[in-house]
């Protein structure tokens, strides 16, 4: 999603590195260029005013940053400035190196302005330096020379402190925490003092030793409310304000660290210290004066050199910097991890006070981070990790792409034991609940059994069901039953496996019943099961669902399924504590609204809640895997590499926020309102000016205004704040939620109109509104006059036209009532009748359109009973159908005194039969009393009766194509219960039933033939997936990159190929005629042409692959001797390194281009506009080689056009620009992230729509 907030600006969203307690971990930061803020490199002081409003001193004047946009305000001569400070009547304070004053609003324009305060100075003094401003509710506290200064009341009078009669001092030393100020005083005896001043007065600070005038001294809060802590390069140490005495903290820094320059010093949470350099960023240190982290540009911190730090009101550290700003949230209750933790985070295990991480490769956490578990190859995707119940002990269990292991007290054992097969990429693993000496790893297809004897693994059986691919997750059931869900296949209930381990060991498949729509499953990608609360619970598309084994169906869990229905949410990944039977709370990770989300269920006696603010500040990545350890902090991976979430760092997530307006403009460049909010020229408030003063009336020959607004809340991920707004007076209903901050409204009514907004966090607060009303004059031709005379003229003319009209109608009335009274009495007559036949012909009409509609017979007999109990008295209703090979009457769903019967069937050559009657004659049966015409029909027989006994009958032939396909009877208990009408309706509903079995018969055909189809098309599936490089074996060769792969069948005309040559790499997408089987048999010879060239040749470049490619398809296809012009597009790249550590990337490319990003700037490199294969014009062909040197971290893109091709609801094709500014848009995010937004902008463009082509794009990061 893209970032409009900031206009003409370059933001930079990355994450730097933290320290929380003794792990070292990533947050979030922003950064801004000064192309993004449109002013000078050097920043040196900021505030904040009560609005939220962030004041910069920058090198070209004041920066003005709202976080949607920024303003500078130039001093005289632009002069730089160098300090900042808010006074307690809310003034600004700018001080520059030559002037300094206050903020304003100039009285006769909207502009803001610089009011110089330097000539309230002495007379004396005025050409003095001023080295410091500090603004309290006592007033302004102005240090010049070696004077201090307070301005109040418009008045500069001198303060009264302890050295004011000395001549010669100096101050330094400047520390500002909150309302009060450190300073030193070095006095003309070269003695250095500290002060404080607090409330208006100036006091000493007594005993703290020798001073040093060499070292930079800061001073910060201590832990404790009387604590101060003085840091120097020499140490630090603590001062406590009420006894006046110190301690040491820490002794001196090393002189390799002095060297850096320590230029400021920022207070963080849980004892920890952040130092900023002049050369090397920032140092986090602890309390011992240990260096924890440095964050500097290689840790993405916008510049080395750090001139201070300021804190805002969410809490975000700003660094100023020698060149841009930088906002990093030190005080996050979030941490990260990705390429220490390998990436793409697969499995979490929390084991005490280890932390094993699943990834390519397996991760440990240690005191300072994580390190690869050795014994475990890198190489191999690990899928899980869990927890092995030995008996006498505990053991980790790890499943790879290529086998499982073991590891206890740190040593890996992989398994090896007599008779495992050698093959096996193990995805899931489960330990039986009811054999606990009994586990399951499950891989694509198959199961493999152990047993524990004696603390001893055994393999026992594998056991194999190709329906089941990419085992996800198992468990078993109260009743022993293993179930098991799939990626995208939803679920299987498998068979009893509670069986000794002879009997197991002979088995070599096993039976799964497949669970999907037809069980009541809303969706089949993405299940997952879990065992809460002594039973299974299964994730779905529609959040969390529970099995009924009666119906064996599936329906929304009663616990949570108003969490899930209230946000339109699914249930991806869960989290329970399965150990804990007591324990109520799961962490489920869910797509809310379309919008990713992680949030905490509890379910309480008085219901279940749903907690999700927290999680709202993560990136968009997909999530595979939550978990909570013993210290109650949660842990989520996924495509986003590792996060922590430490609710012990608290954060007021709800805190109140305001929204502004941030111009008010009429006409084209006419600005009315300018947002600064300032009451006259010489004074500025930073509370909003009431709307009401400032509503202003507009012309209606110029009714055009716009609105720019903007919410001072800068704790944001990649989206920002929203905003939504309605015009009172125009449209009262409220806007839909938008990233928008500015609005215009065009010819608008004459009258009055407010214009309110409002917006909403990342955390889903609401700001309070904004509204500025404002009017629209009338023209002239409608003033009061102008209406009078338009009203008085027209009434005249309808008082004329209503006594014309209302003596014709007089007239015509008499007329028509003689008319009305005879035909009032016609239609009385005739009403009930016709009331009657419209009821049943409509009824008639539900019942068809609902019967042909269904393709199942079970379901058939259900609705048709429904309907016609309702038109007739029905005890008994069946629907068979002729089964010509067994020569049967079959009834499916047979319906007798409410009780379904699943089958019954009848001989087509049984006698006193009336259904087979009604078979062999093709004649309506009508039997009024079944007792008394029974023996008429069957040569004298009689028929016992009883008070279950159907009496009236009725069987109809259900003709279709001159045959008898089936019979339908109703029956009822009473006598004479049917008539002539009753006949006739349902003589009438059989072609309707006739219809339906017709759609049936069809559809069992279709479904079988699309079924085998089906499974040919899986197959060829699988053989085309032996052709692609594993998603581990591109993650082993680019470690940063991201595949989208979507055919739009199951298999693909789309594929993508990889080979490399010493230190050569090639890459390629390619795009072949057509889609589906073709397209896939297109991909695989392709694939095998490929890999033959690069094997067969030492030298090649890619313009000779795709000669050697194009003559090799002519060639397979007989393209010389035919008409056949079969071929493919490709893009393709050799990556190699060059002496000077870079890379030269050579593409040639047939139709298809090359994009990337080269040093933050996107590019695009087109290929040859000549297919692979297909006819040949020209004699000779060739393709271009063409070269470009890439540095690391710059990014290629591979695609083929099935993107840029797809088109949306109104037929609109996505297009190659729209595409082109998609990869730019996002191509500053992590690789992983970029691959989920573009998918995702996929799926959100073809809503509503199939797919019309393979599609498939390829990101690397160099």
């Amino acid at each position: 999603m893209k970032k409009i907030n900031i206009i003409f600006s370059f933001i930079f969203f990355s994450f730097t590195q933290h320290i929380l307690a003794q792990t070292i971990g990533n947050t979030f930061v922003h950064s801004y260029s000064p192309v993004a803020y449109e002013a000078g490199g050097q920043n040196w002081d900021a505030v904040q005013d009560d609005r939220g409003i962030l004041y910069f001193a920058n090198t070209e004047g004041v920066l003005v940053f709202d976080q949607s946009f920024w303003k500078l305000i130039k001093l005289p001569n632009s002069e730089t400035v160098r300090g900042l400070t808010v006074s307690g009547d809310g003034k600004v304070y700018v001080l520059g190196d030559e002037n300094f004053g206050f903020l304003s609003k100039k009285s006769d324009s909207q502009e803001p302005q610089f009011n110089n305060l330097v000539e309230l100075l002495p007379a004396d003094l005025r050409r003095t330096r001023v080295t410091k401003l500090h603004g309290t509710k006592e007033g302004l506290f102005i240090f010049v020379g070696n004077k201090i200064l307070k301005f109040a009341n418009e008045k500069v009078t001198e303060v009264e402190w302890e050295n004011k009669e000395d001549e010669k001092g100096r101050f330094a030393n400047f520390n500002e925490l909150e309302d009060e100020l450190y300073f030193s005083y070095t006095d003309e005896r070269r003695r250095t003092k500290f002060f404080q001043l607090s409330t208006g007065e100036i006091s000493s600070l007594n005993n703290l030793g020798r001073i040093s005038t060499s070292s930079r001294q800061f001073v910060i809060r201590g832990d404790k409310a009387n604590e101060l802590i003085f840091l120097s390069s020499k140490g630090a140490k603590i001062y406590n304000l009420e006894t006046e005495q110190t301690q040491t903290l820490f002794g001196a820094f090393s002189r390799n660290f002095v060297e850096k320059g320590i230029s400021s010093v920022v207070k963080l949470s849980h004892g920890l210290i952040g130092l900023g350099t002049r050369t090397s960023g920032v140092f986090i240190i602890n309390t011992k004066g240990e260096t924890l982290r440095n964050i500097n540009r290689q840790a993405n911190l916008y510049d080395n050199e750090v001139n201070g730090f300021f804190i805002d009101q969410q809490k975000g550290v700003w660094t100023l910097l020698g060149n841009g700003l930088s906002r990093i949230d030190l005080f996050s209750p979030f941490t990260f991890w990705y390429d220490e933790v390998g990436g793409w985070v697969t499995d979490i295990l929390p084991d005490g006070d280890d932390l094993y991480v699943a990834s390519l490769g397996l991760y440990k956490k240690t005191p300072t981070g994580f390190t690869n578990v050795d014994g475990i190859p890198q190489n191999e995707q690990v899928w899980f990790v869990e927890k092995l119940n030995l008996g006498e002990e505990e053991k980790v269990i790890v499943g790879t792409s290529a086998n499982a292991y073991t590891i206890s007290e740190g040593n890996v054992q992989a398994f090896s034991m007599k008779n495992k097969p050698t093959s096996g990429a193990y995805q899931s693993f489960y330990q039986s609940r009811i054999r606990p000496e009994r586990f399951i790893l499950g891989g694509n297809r198959f199961i493999d059994v152990y047993e524990i004897k004696d603390g001893k693994i055994k393999f026992i059986s594998r056991m194999v069901n190709r329906n089941i691919d990419h085992i996800r997750s198992m468990q078993e059931d109260n009743d022993g039953v293993l179930w098991i869900s799939c990626y995208n296949k939803g679920f299987y209930k498998t068979e009893n496996f509670d069986l000794s381990a002879k009997e197991l060991a002979s088995k070599k498949d096993f039976v799964a019943e497949h669970m999907n729509q037809d069980n009541g499953l809303p969706g089949v990608y993405g299940n997952r099961l879990h065992y809460y609360h002594g039973g299974l619970i299964y994730s779905t598309g529609k959040g969390i669902y529970t099995y009924k084994k009666e119906s064996n169906t599936f329906e929304p869990d009663p616990r949570f399924a108003k969490l899930f229905e209230e946000r339109n949410a699914s249930a991806e990944v869960l989290w329970h504590n399965s150990n804990d039977a007591e324990d109520n709370e799961l962490i489920v990770s869910a797509v809310k609204n379309k919008e990713q989300a992680i949030a905490i269920l509890f379910e309480g006696s008085e219901g279940s809640y749903w907690y999700d603010i927290p999680f709202k500040r993560l990136p968009v990545f997909e999530v595979e895997v939550l978990a909570k350890s013993d210290d109650d902090v949660i842990w989520v991976g996924g495509s986003g590499g590792l996060f922590k979430y430490n609710p012990v760092v608290e954060r007021d997530f709800g805190a109140e926020f305001k929204t502004l307006l941030r111009s008010v403009e009429v006409g084209k460049d006419s600005i009315i309102y300018s947002g600064l909010d300032f009451i006259n020229s010489d004074s500025v408030n930073a509370q909003e000016a009431s709307f009401s003063q400032l509503g202003t009336k507009i012309d209606f020959s110029s009714n055009d205004i716009a609105f720019k607004y903007s919410a001072p809340f800068y704790d944001i991920n990649q989206v920002g704040n929203f905003y939504q707004y309605t015009l009172e007076g125009f449209d009262d209903k409220w806007s839909e939620w938008t990233t928008q901050t500015y609005q215009r409204f065009t010819n608008l009514n004459p009258g009055n109109y407010s214009f309110k907004v409002r917006s909403k966090n990342v955390y889903g607060t609401i700001s309070e509104e904004a509204s500025y009303d404002f009017t629209v004059s009338a023209p002239w031709f409608f003033n009061v006059w102008s209406i009078i005379l338009y009203v008085a003229t027209l009434s005249v003319g309808v008082l004329g036209v209503i006594r014309w009209n209302s003596k014709r109608l007089n007239e015509k009335n008499k007329e028509l009532e003689s008319v009305v009274t005879a035909r009032t009495k016609e239609i009385a007559e005739s009403k009930i009748e016709i009331e009657k036949a419209y009821e049943n012909i409509h009824a008639l009409s539900v019942i068809g359109q609902k019967i042909t509609s269904t393709l199942e017979m079970t379901e058939l007999n259900k609705i048709i009973f429904e309907h016609i109990s309702k038109l007739m008295d029905v005890s008994t209703f069946g629907v068979g159908v002729v089964n010509e090979q067994i020569k049967k009457l079959e009834f499916r769903g047979f319906i007798e005194n409410q009780k379904v019967f699943d089958y019954q069937g009848i001989n087509l050559s049984s006698g006193n039969n009336f259904s087979i009657n009604c078979y062999n004659n093709k004649e309506i049966i009508l039997i009024d009393d079944l007792e008394a015409e029974y023996p008429k029909l069957f040569d004298g027989k009689t028929i016992t009766v009883d008070a279950n006994t159907p009496l009236s009958l009725i069987y109809v032939p259900l003709i279709l194509d001159g045959r008898v396909a089936g019979i339908m009877t109703v029956q009822s208990r009473k006598k004479n219960a049917f008539s002539e009408k009753e006949k006739s309706l349902l003589e009438n509903l059989a072609s309707y039933v006739t219809i339906a079995l017709s759609n049936i018969f069809s559809y069992n055909v279709i479904k079988e033939k699309n079924s085998m189809i089906t499974d040919s098309i899986h197959y060829a599936e699988n053989i085309q997936a032996a052709f692609l490089p594993s998603k581990s074996y591109l993650s082993e060769i680019f470690h940063n990159h991201f595949l989208i792969y979507k055919p739009k069948d199951i298999v693909s005309g789309d594929f993508y190929w990889f080979s490399h040559q010493k230190e050569k790499l090639y890459v390629a997408v390619v795009d072949c005629t057509g889609h589906g089987v073709p397209g896939a048999f297109m991909s695989m010879v392709g694939t095998a042409i490929l890999n033959d060239v690069v094997k067969s040749s030492a030298q090649v470049t890619p313009g000779d692959i795709l000669l050697k490619l194009h003559k090799g398809i002519r060639k397979s296809f007989n393209q010389y001797e035919t008409n056949n012009q079969d071929g493919m597009d490709i893009s393709l790249c050799c990556i190699e390194p060059t002496d000077d550590l870079r890379l030269k990337v050579t593409f040639a490319g047939a139709k298809l281009p090359l994009y990337g990003i080269r040093k933050g700037e996107f590019f695009e490199i087109r290929g040859d506009n000549k297919s692979i294969g297909g006819y040949q014009k020209e004699k000779e062909r060739f393709y271009t080689d063409q070269e470009l040197i890439l540095d690391g971290g710059d990014v290629i893109y591979l695609a083929s056009d099935g993107f840029a091709g797809q088109n949306n609801a109104n037929r609109k094709k996505y297009g190659s620009v729209k595409f082109k500014q998609l990869l730019q848009d996002n191509a500053h995010l992590p690789m992983s992230e970029q691959g989920i937004l573009i998918e995702n902008e996929l799926e959100s463009y073809m809503e509503g729509v199939s797919q019309r082509d393979d599609i498939t794009v390829f990101g690397i990061k160099l």
